[in-house]
């Protein structure tokens, strides 16, 4: 009677955890597998309760159409949380491996194993999310190599949630379901899952939705860390300031305007630096920053002249023209991040006071 009472205050406490989960996640519907992690919120709310059903009936010896139908429902269940898991992971980092072809292969792998009879229903199913898992790492683990800071933390993040799942299942395993491990896996990735957005929405800037001087403080840092270790791994560090702003809010339709142009340039800095492994930061008011993930200088003009190109095209307004000073500056290992910032703010002074001249 106490293995039983224990085992349904665990699951009572996991549901209320997963409800204030919920609520959080409720306000974060700009993130990327919003809609599937909505459906995994019901999925694991359906899943402990039908577990707990299972714990009673098991404990009246309850046996028959009823069990076999809550056992069925209950495998079923597991094997979509599977499913969805492995498409959450695809919806994150959208450069995986199994992109198309692996959602199919799931897909059919959920379908088969849900309908194996209902006396092997807590391995098989539990070995389907092993199997997602997997397959989620192998995904994350394809072309890593290649890939900038940022993707391979996200890469990370997603293995050690997978990680988590597969030694919960395995738990749940060996313990032939006395312990449910699963529901403690899941309840931990949601959880895990949480902090990591509420740590994108605090290095996020609300205006723009580019990351904010926060996020660029701890992009510096980690390009900074990674230079200790790889004295050839540098980084290109760019800063640009928009021409004029001011008098967008004083004469241009105010400050309304104002936020509309930061908007804009915002959209143009995140598209030119993710086709350059490169990422935009707003440093505040009207200057921005891009941190490059290579100390290769071509790229660096590149994504310059891209953003020349882009703010010529804009059109703004019919009475004024956005425009941009840009500079730049490589980081030689030798300046401390002021004097880094304090040398591309002059190379953008004497671009500026350049372009004035050529205007004059």
């Amino acid at each position: 009677m106490e293995n039983i009472i224990l085992k349904l205050s665990a699951e009572a406490f996991m549901l209320i955890t997963a409800v204030f989960l919920l609520k959080y996640h409720r306000k974060l519907d700009e993130q990327p597998g919003y809609n599937i992690l909505n459906v995994i919120y019901s999925i694991f709310f359906t899943f402990i309760t039908l577990d707990a059903v299972i714990t009673v009936f098991e404990h009246l010896n309850v046996s028959g159409l009823p069990y076999i139908l809550i056992v069925l429902l209950y495998k079923l269940i597991l094997c979509v949380f599977a499913y969805l898991w492995f498409c959450l992971c695809q919806a994150v980092t959208e450069k995986c491996l199994y992109k198309n072809t692996g959602i199919i292969i799931f897909s059919v792998l959920s379908i088969i194993i849900s309908i194996i009879p209902a006396d092997s229903f807590d391995g098989s199913s539990l070995i389907m999310c092993i199997i997602a898992s997997f397959g989620a790492i192998l995904s994350a683990l394809y072309g890593m190599k290649g890939l900038s800071l940022r993707e391979r933390r996200l890469r990370c993040n997603i293995m050690l949630m997978s990680l988590i799942i597969i030694l919960s299942g395995a738990l749940q395993l060996i313990t032939e379901g006395k312990a449910p491990g699963m529901l403690f896996g899941i309840i931990l990735v949601l959880l895990i899952h949480n902090l990591y957005t509420m740590h994108g929405k605090i290095t996020t800037d609300r205006l723009t939705g580019i990351k904010n001087r926060y996020g660029m403080d701890e992009e510096l840092e980690e390009q900074l860390t990674q230079y200790r270790k790889d004295k050839t791994d540098s980084f290109y560090l760019i800063t640009c300031d928009l021409d004029d702003f001011k008098s967008i809010n004083d004469e241009h339709g105010g400050h309304e305007e104002g936020d509309r142009a930061l908007t804009l340039v915002a959209g143009i800095l995140t598209r030119v630096t993710e086709k350059n492994d490169a990422v935009a930061f707003r440093n505040g008011g009207d200057e921005f920053v891009i941190i490059t993930d290579k100390s290769d200088e071509a790229v660096t003009k590149k994504i310059c002249a891209e953003l020349e190109a882009e703010f010529e095209a804009l059109h703004f307004r019919d009475d004024f023209k956005i425009k941009m000073s840009i500079g730049y500056t490589l980081f030689d290992g030798k300046a401390d991040i002021g004097e880094l910032m304090a040398r591309a703010d002059q190379f953008l002074y004497d671009e500026k006071q350049r372009r004035k001249k050529l205007e004059d």
